[in-house]
């Protein structure tokens, strides 16, 4: 990955923490990882630079909802359901 493209996943990743979540568009992820197809060492990478940004914060893992056009990034504690069961 081009140092250009780590320091926007890094501020992507701390827009998370900060801020709850964030998009980025499927576009942007093959041409940041270089790759033609967004396969589990993509995830896992994701998740390892996730760690590491959040650090203490105990927000859990890093989930994903996809779309067709890209996907919303958002920590595992940050999601609650709409409605109490």
């Amino acid at each position: 990955m081009e140092r250009r493209y780590d320091d926007l996943l890094t501020a992507l990743l701390e827009s998370v923490l900060d801020e709850g979540c964030a998009y980025i568009a499927w576009g942007a992820l093959y041409r940041w990882y270089g790759v033609e197809k967004i396969a589990a060492g993509t995830y896992r990478d994701l998740e390892s630079r996730w760690q590491e940004v959040s650090k203490g914060s105990k927000l859990g893992r890093l989930m994903h909802v996809p779309r067709e056009d890209g996907t919303f990034l958002l920590a595992e504690k940050s999601v609650e359901p709409i409605s109490p069961d």
